[in-house]
């Protein structure tokens, strides 16, 4: 009985001893798949931030939002059913995760090489159209060389063509002054004649014209020097609009004047300007003002400020 008592307690011994260099084989074992575990995780991770969540609808298409996996998911090996039974995969486990990352990773796949796939062609008609192009800029290069044959051609040609004109044209001339033109010099004289009876007529009429309004001037009273110094002094004329030419007489070089009937500040001397819509026509110098209500002026044309002919209604201002 001591014996089996003394034999078990030594197996009792061999076999805790083994348990425990097992146990401590086991740990280290442990310790190892935990850490390719975390590795394998940490790789997925990285993996899937790698891998665009949708298919770009343009190549050039970039940072596009990527996968992200849930650690806590990719730890559940397991689930449970609506039934509680135990399951391998499915939502909330890492069979879905891994089966989601396999998918896109093979559908970012296919998609780069369908991409590969269109650059080829792109890049085999790419280098087409740059056999084309040296072919056409070829072709271009010897039309540009007969061009430039050609035109060189035709400007000897031309040249040729100009001195026959010249000379043709020098023979024209001299048949010109030998023969005469009477019939267009007769037609030239009528013209001249013409207008010179237009002019006649025209002149008559504007000195008719001058005549009755120096006539209408003469018969109002002439302001004296006096009654200007008295009514407005150089630095007492108002600014403003002042009138309107009624007459432009330009054989005598000046204009007449008819001015506001409000205003009584017009002397003599005094500078205007002309003006004709928002353009500046030129200057007068006022020479006389008639009558006692001031409302004609005479003044003289300032042929150095003129930037264009002073015409009937232009308004004159100070």
């Amino acid at each position: 009985m001591n014996n089996v008592l003394r034999i078990s307690i030594i197996l009792l011994l061999i076999l805790s001893i083994s348990a425990l260099v097992m146990g401590w084989m086991l740990f280290n074992q442990r310790q190892e798949l935990k850490g390719r575990l975390q590795a394998t995780e940490d790789t997925l991770v990285a993996v899937a931030g790698s891998i665009e969540r949708e298919t770009p609808e343009e190549l050039t298409d970039r940072d596009l939002p990527k996968m992200e996996i849930d650690r806590d998911q990719l730890k559940t090996y397991y689930g449970v059913d609506d039934e509680g039974n135990i399951i391998v995969g499915g939502p909330g486990t890492m069979d879905e995760v891994l089966r989601q990352l396999r998918g896109r990773a093979a559908s970012q796949y296919a998609y780069y090489n369908d991409t590969r796939a269109a650059l080829q062609q792109r890049n085999e008609e790419l280098a087409a159209t740059r056999r084309e192009l040296e072919d056409t800029q070829q072709q271009l290069a010897q039309t540009i060389e007969k061009l430039e044959e050609t035109e060189a051609a035709k400007n000897e040609a031309l040249n040729k063509v100009a001195e026959r004109e010249a000379q043709i044209a020098e023979l024209e001339r001299n048949v010109e002054r030998l023969e005469g033109n009477l019939s267009e010099q007769r037609e030239r004289i009528a013209e001249l004649n013409d207008e010179v009876a237009d002019w006649q007529q025209r002149y008559e009429a504007e000195a008719a014209r001058v005549e009755d309004l120096l006539a209408q001037i003469a018969e109002r009273p002439t302001v004296d020097d006096d009654e200007f110094d008295r009514v407005a002094e150089p630095g007492d004329v108002m600014r403003g609009h002042k009138g309107q030419v009624l007459l432009v007489n330009r054989d005598w070089n000046f204009v007449i004047l008819t001015m506001a009937r409000d205003d009584h500040s017009v002397r003599r001397d005094l500078t205007l300007f002309v003006q004709r819509d928002d353009k500046l026509v030129g200057k007068v110098r006022v020479s006389d003002v008639k009558g006692a209500d001031r409302r004609l002026a005479v003044a003289d044309i300032m042929n150095d400020w003129l930037q264009m002919p002073i015409e009937e209604g232009d308004y004159v201002f100070f």
